[in-house]
């Protein structure tokens, strides 16, 4: 009977789980094509090879409602264990790219094999409890199709619960990490209610020791991981990182001031400081105050200026603030700037000396949404409209 709710919210914690590790690798590893191809191949793999294996497991044994148990708090140890790593991962792209003599290839190759190894265990033990669920559930011979169906239902509603919790509520509130935390924390509680009902008092004291080991892994993961690291952008240009040692390369990192930091809806978005400031948004600098000033300035100035009287303009993207400062200092009727990460906007005070406050000029309306749909929405037409995307720092980018 508890079955169907076990799967519900196991399925929610999965779907939880890979929208957290795709946020959290898209900054270290890159948000391009590649990457997170990689993060899906191995979450899907590792489900696969569960599902794969225990099949053949209970074809030489009944499954056991204890299986079910044990199998929670292993994908809670393998989370909680992989946890404090994340950060570290772009150190270890820098080490491997030096190893692979910058071919990259053998770069992706290595990104798949630190994905696998955050990833696999955790997905092969999901993988686990679906045909685990499934011959406990479906034990009445005339009932297999009903069971499961209703299997099914319950888990792909847990999915879709635990995909939209994640995006919109748990990681804009509290964050990527704790929210990973969370659903470690749903299925280890899961785990070991379950075994506590339906284990021999002989298996207690596993049980109460595998508790203990959950719990004492929650607290060492209690504190969240480093801004600096998380957002060093290593993966930008591994190339320029390599032939240094890791020494310098994380003297140079702890070197950096945070001066803002959110994990937004769409991307993980910082500020630093160390000569210039920088807007980073998942660990790539797409606004400053120093190398980016001629693109940003210019951006706003040169169409305003081709055109005879620009009077309604749209600025795609705010970035630092600038481009939309750029307009503003022509006469402009109507501005508006659609930016698709709110964090970027709560940012723009950082850049009041390059932005001339643009995001409170009355001209100014600021649109949260994609460009894109903002256009086919909006009625009437814009005299000037500038788009100055992130520039294209790797093949594949949307």
């Amino acid at each position: 009977r508890w079955l169907p709710f076990g799967l519900a919210l196991s399925g929610a914690c999965a779907m939880i789980l890979e929208v957290g590790w795709t946020r959290v690798l898209a900054a270290v590893l890159g948000s391009s094509t590649y990457a997170f191809t990689l993060m899906l191949t191995t979450f899907l793999s590792g489900l696969a090879a569960g599902s794969t294996w225990w099949k053949r497991v209970l074809t030489r044994r009944a499954a056991q409602a204890s299986d079910w148990g044990w199998l929670q708090i292993a994908v809670s140890f393998f989370i909680l264990a992989a946890l404090p790593l994340f950060d570290r991962v772009g150190i270890v792209t820098v080490r491997l790219f030096a190893l692979s003599i910058g071919h990259p290839a053998w770069l992706e190759l290595f990104r798949l094999v630190i994905c696998s190894l955050l990833m696999a265990a955790p997905t092969f033990c999901f993988g686990a409890l679906l045909p685990v669920s499934a011959a406990l559930y479906a034990r009445n011979p005339d009932r297999v199709a009903h069971s499961l169906g209703t299997l099914y239902l319950s888990n792909t509603l847990g999915n879709i619960l635990g995909a939209l919790a994640a995006g919109f509520l748990l990681i804009p509130w509290i964050g990527i990490h704790r929210s990973l935390q969370l659903a470690a924390l749903a299925a280890g509680g899961m785990g070991v209610g379950i075994l506590f009902l339906v284990s021999r008092p002989s298996l207690r004291t596993p049980v109460v020791l595998a508790t203990a080991l959950l719990a004492g892994l929650m607290f060492w993961t209690r504190s969240g991981w480093d801004p600096r690291l998380l957002t060093a952008g290593l993966h930008v240009r591994p190339a320029l990182m390599a032939p240094f040692p890791t020494e310098r390369i994380l003297a140079r990192l702890f070197d950096q001031h945070v001066l803002f930091y959110q994990e937004g809806i769409n991307s993980i978005v910082s500020v630093l400081q160390v000569e210039d400031r920088a807007l980073q948004v998942n660990g790539k600098a797409d606004a400053s105050t120093g190398v980016d000033m001629p693109t940003q300035v210019l951006s706003g100035h040169l169409p305003m200026l081709l055109h005879p009287d620009p009077r309604r303009v749209l600025v795609v993207g705010f970035g630092s603030g600038a481009t939309l400062g750029s307009t503003l200092a022509h006469p402009v009727a109507q501005a508006d700037c659609v930016e698709i990460e709110p964090a970027v906007l709560e940012a723009a005070p950082f850049f009041d000396s390059i932005n001339h406050r643009s995001y409170r000029d009355s001209r100014v309306r600021l649109i949260s949404n994609d460009a894109r749909h903002h256009l086919l929405i909006e009625p009437g037409r814009y005299d000037v409209i500038v788009s100055e995307p992130s520039n294209p720092w790797v093949s594949g980018v949307a």
